[in-house]
């Protein structure tokens, strides 16, 4: 088993800011666990939702 994340590891990982992490952690938009008070982010539930929102960029983006 995989150790769980850190919010500035995932931020380092997706290439954003640590606060955008945190803010989507706590809107329930990217799945996290809060641990003794830290957020917390399990590596294969973060694979999942990188692979739904690459997918849903796909789908967007318009033809040629």
């Amino acid at each position: 088993m995989e150790s769980m994340m850190t919010a500035r590891q995932v931020a380092e990982l997706l290439r954003v800011h640590e606060n955008w992490v945190y803010d989507q952690a706590a809107s329930g938009q990217l799945p996290s666990y809060k641990i003794g008070g830290a957020r917390r982010f399990d590596p294969d539930e973060l694979r999942g939702w990188i692979a739904e929102h690459r997918e849903a960029e796909r789908l967007r983006r318009p033809t040629q």
